[in-house]
């Protein structure tokens, strides 16, 4: 398998289903988001897009507004 193609399992999938897993695999990744190093420029944009969130609280989506409006989900 290269870093391009997918296993027949996933591949085989709805796209609903894929998106599914998709949401399911960065739930795990964010459940474990202090094994994530960063480098300082890393840290320096989420520290700015965080600001910029901050200063203007209708900027941007909340992760469950963007969850209901791709699965459509209530």
């Amino acid at each position: 398998m290269n870093a391009f193609s997918l296993p027949p399992e996933i591949r085989n999938l709805s796209v609903e289903d894929r998106l599914i897993l998709l949401s399911k695999i960065w739930d795990s990744i964010a459940a474990d988001q202090q094994q994530i190093d960063l480098s300082p420029a890393q840290e320096e944009e989420l520290k700015r897009r965080l600001a910029l969130r901050e200063a203007d609280k209708n900027r941007g989506s909340d992760w469950e507004d963007v969850e209901r409006r791709v699965f459509g989900e209530s």
